[in-house]
């Protein structure tokens, strides 16, 4: 079930057109745009910000959480392909995020790794 199928269950409507507008902005429906959608059905008084309604509804725990699920991606190896195939230049974002950093990175150096992040606001190593 989705985000917003968990939602409309638990009776929490969420109009169609204030998804749709969302995709004016961004691409892809995440989040922070379902939240914007809570916020602007008016719904719930007690959510005033689109933090509040991450934190009421989608957060973990949350009725309308989804957990995220690994083996529904590619695998890293795949998109540095698929980026090469394009004509992109596969950067690594966020390795911080990963424990096994540096056997990651010895696995796509070979397949066509051209960059990795090294600084960004949140960390500074």
């Amino acid at each position: 079930m989705s985000i917003v199928g968990k939602l409309r269950h638990s009776g929490i409507e969420i109009d169609e057109s204030m998804i749709n507008k969302c995709l004016l902005k961004s691409r892809h429906i995440r989040k922070p745009h379902i939240a914007e959608a809570i916020l602007n059905s008016g719904q719930d008084p007690e959510i005033r910000t689109i933090d509040e309604a991450l934190t009421k509804y989608l957060n973990k725990g949350r009725v309308g959480f989804i957990p995220y699920n690994d083996s529904d991606l590619p695998r890293s190896e795949e998109i540095v392909e698929i980026f090469l195939e394009n004509g992109v230049i596969p950067v690594w974002a966020h390795p911080y995020h990963r424990l096994d950093v540096e056997e990651t990175l010895l696995n796509l150096s070979p397949d066509g790794l051209v960059g990795i992040e090294l600084k960004t606001p949140q960390i500074n190593k």
